[in-house]
């Protein structure tokens, strides 16, 4: 089963995020911010990373910023999101690595779409 760790802050998108993603099908860990992240990262191997962009303690750049420093994730897909439109904050994250990069407010329909355009390779062996 395909394992995506959700890195949210927000105490109503967290289990949102959540519940959306066991209903599709997907294992699912969350973390509240960067650094709940490599500590639950630590001990659970994902397949896929979805972040948001504005956090306390540790942002979605900063542990995107970790995550591709790192051997171990640095061919991990990561999706991050905001409500930021700042065409900064995406150029950042592009060049940061990461994966693919959404606007909010978005559809279910893209949020879903997006995740399997970024494992293709995993479901067809899943």
């Amino acid at each position: 089963m395909i394992k995506i760790l959700v890195v949210e802050d927000h105490p109503v998108m967290r289990p949102t995020l959540r519940d959306l993603f066991q209903l599709e099908g997907y294992d699912v860990i969350t973390a509240i911010h960067g650094l709940d992240a490599l500590e639950k990262l630590s001990g659970a191997p994902v397949d896929l990373v979805i972040t948001d962009f504005m956090m306390p303690k540790m942002d979605g750049l900063v542990l995107l910023k970790s995550l591709r420093s790192d051997p171990r994730y640095a061919k991990l897909p990561i999706l991050m999101f905001t409500a930021n439109a700042n065409p900064e904050l995406q150029s950042k994250a592009i060049a940061a690595g990461v994966s693919g990069f959404l606007i909010r407010p978005i559809t279910v329909q893209e949020l879903l779409e997006t995740v399997e355009q970024l494992l293709p390779v995993l479901q067809e062996h899943a």
